[in-house]
């Protein structure tokens, strides 16, 4: 199961608990298909093709593997961006004999995807495909020349080189495509790995040998069963390796952390991204002109003041993060019900509401932080005025993903049917419930 997730992006058959463990490791990337794959590929295929064709030909046979393998593999948008990245490289390098720019590839890539299909833009696979590729392009080099640069100060060139070799990839690579990533991760997934860096540095080297051994046991598998189950056994290897290393990793207690992050702060922190590495990219005296202007422009009253409403803040944020509990309140809302329930991983339900708005958003206020404007599924009882009534000032406030019902639609009372007009004017999705049906909420 793991290596037809490795090889072709389909990782329905892996246990529920596995899956997991490759989540609070934050390892999923290995069992998406990305350019790490398509990489591979290509230089298999140009390897496989140059004793027969031509140099031209080996290209057009390449991109003919590339795209039955995206085909193949469900052309999802991350498959999709690194396919054509790899097209540009293949023409560009090796058909053209040109320099290929990665960064015009990736947004080249980008725009054509994005022109095709508008709504590529909002696919979560193709997010994280995009910045991290872009993360490798910005970062990977500045880390390893600074990781290099410390390194010599204490070894030799010897031992620096033989160093590098082992952190490049495992370590520094995989901080550098942490740097954009890691916001959008936080955001969509509400949690951060701790361990995820360690995670990937043992890991990550084991993956060509499982993508190699793996492919050459599928394909000769095909022709000859007998002698693909010998080099399946040798696959078996590497993957019995990564499985085990993830669950001893995911075993560690604390190994990720609940954490939620709203589209503001996920923004936010862009910006303060961009900002840095705008500053890291200025030539050093450039970069002492900047920090001697502003320490003539803030005087040091601001500069304490800022910092004390930041660590307020953050301190504030801090403490409304989820703390890995099952939190149910019963508000107080005088006549009717309203209960708030917060799931170990943030998640928030609001089940009724009460039969005033004023009262049930004051009481929201006393349990959500005054950022958090998201409630991701309110649970409408049934029509009476004394559960709804509160519930429509709740539209004005926030955003409800998912407002669940017992099948009432318009016409049972005039509030209820408010509640619903406010539904759909915010295209909440409105489900009703059957008796016996179980709703997965994290």
């Amino acid at each position: 199961a793991l290596l037809t997730g490795i090889l072709l992006g389909n990782d329905n058959g892996l246990p529920p608990d596995l899956s997991d463990d490759f989540r609070l490791t934050g390892m999923t990337h290995i069992i998406a298909i990305s350019g790490f794959n398509i990489a591979i590929l290509v230089a298999i295929l140009v390897r496989l093709a140059e004793p027969f064709l031509s140099p031209r030909g080996a290209v057009v046979f390449a991109l003919t593997g590339i795209s039955l393998y995206t085909v193949l593999v469900g052309a999802d948008a991350s498959v999709v961006r690194a396919a054509l990245m790899g097209s540009i490289y293949l023409v560009t390098t090796r058909w053209l004999g040109r320099p290929n720019f990665a960064f015009a590839s990736l947004f080249l890539a980008g725009w054509v995807m994005t022109a095709l299909r508008p709504f590529t833009l909002w696919d979560v696979g193709f997010q994280l495909s995009f910045s991290a590729t872009l993360s490798l392009m910005l970062y990977a080099d500045p880390l390893t020349q600074w990781a290099r640069r410390g390194l010599q100060r204490w070894l030799t060139r010897e031992w620096v080189e033989k160093v590098m070799g082992v952190l490049s990839e495992a370590v520094i690579l995989t901080i550098a495509a942490q740097i954009l990533t890691l916001p959008l991760m936080i955001g969509y997934f509400g949690q951060l790995s701790l361990i995820s860096l360690l995670a990937n540095a043992l890991i990550l080297p084991v993956q060509p040998a499982v993508m190699i051994w793996g492919g050459l046991a599928t394909l000769v598998g095909l022709v000859v069963p007998a002698i693909g189950q010998l080099l399946a056994w040798v696959a078996w290897l590497f993957l019995g390796y990564t499985i085990w290393m993830v669950r001893l990793f995911a075993a560690v207690p604390g190994a990720a952390v609940p954490l939620t992050i709203s589209t503001a702060g996920v923004v936010g922190i862009y910006g303060a991204i961009a900002a840095l590495t705008w500053l890291g990219k200025q030539p050093v005296e450039t970069r002492g002109q900047i920090w001697t202007a502003v320490r003539q422009n803030i005087t040091q009253r601001l500069a304490v003041g800022a910092t004390g409403v930041t660590a307020v803040l953050i301190f504030s944020w801090g403490m409304t993060q989820p703390d890995g509990q099952l939190h149910i309140v019963f508000m107080n809302v005088g006549q009717g019900d309203a209960t708030f329930i917060q799931t170990p991983s943030g998640r928030q339900i609001l089940v009724d509401g009460g039969l005033y708005p004023s009262i049930l958003n004051d009481q929201l206020g006393r349990q959500m932080p005054f950022w958090a404007k998201q409630i991701d599924m309110l649970v409408a009882t049934h029509a009476d005025a004394d559960h709804v009534s509160g519930l429509v000032g709740v539209f004005d406030r926030y955003r409800v993903n998912q407002l669940i019902t017992n099948g009432e639609s318009f016409g049972e009372s005039p509030i209820y049917d408010e509640v619903l007009t406010a539904a759909q004017a915010q295209t909440t999705e409105i489900r009703p419930v059957l008796a016996g049906e179980v709703i997965e909420f994290g």
